[in-house]
């Protein structure tokens, strides 16, 4: 109790020194040590940090994949099993005042999207490697899986083809995000 008092006189203080609202200094100061996220997301709104697994949030994690995966019932698999994988895998974010989960897979990337068009591994690559000049577009290795952009080589230069992925607004991959249910 001690220790909430005192984070709530931190924020009134920070908010008279900052000029802003004690909410948003608030939403600042980030998530409280015994505030479960459902909770937090309902306080803050909107938080970009991407957090890892918590098995608070295990049946409706559940709930969420068998949804995204087209059907299914996770809670078919071996619990020891399908609890590391949740730990690996699951993703979670504050979108709304809702929380967001998205999970890890071979290029999925459950972070920001990088929407930049000058990547420099992306050049050097082109520059070092004048074979890759062949209308392909480069793998994911190369390019990265968080990239927005698939790329060519042409002529030694990195050369934008297309878009990877549709974006949320926060820019995250917007197929790869769901709202955890209740």
């Amino acid at each position: 109790m001690i220790k909430q008092l005192a984070l709530a006189a931190s924020c009134c203080v920070a908010a008279a020194v900052s000029g802003l609202p004690a909410p948003a200094i608030a939403a600042r100061i980030g998530k409280g040590a015994n505030e479960d996220l459902p909770t937090y997301c309902a306080r803050v709104g909107t938080d970009d940090t991407v957090r890892a697994y918590t098995p608070d949030l295990r049946d409706r994690t559940l709930r969420a994949y068998e949804t995204f995966r087209g059907g299914g019932d996770a809670a078919r698999e071996n619990p020891s099993e399908l609890d590391a994988h949740l730990k690996v895998d699951a993703n979670y974010r504050c979108m709304d005042g809702k929380v967001m989960v998205c999970s890890i897979g071979a290029n999925l990337p459950c972070v920001k999207i990088n929407m930049a068009r000058n990547i420099p591994q992306i050049t050097k690559y082109c520059l070092e490697n004048p074979g890759a000049d062949d209308g392909h577009d480069l793998a994911l290795a190369i390019t990265g899986h968080d990239t927005g952009h698939s790329f060519q080589c042409r002529h030694g230069r990195a050369v934008v083809t297309g878009t990877t992925w549709a974006l949320d607004k926060r820019g995250f991959a917007k197929k790869i995000w769901y709202v955890l249910p209740d």
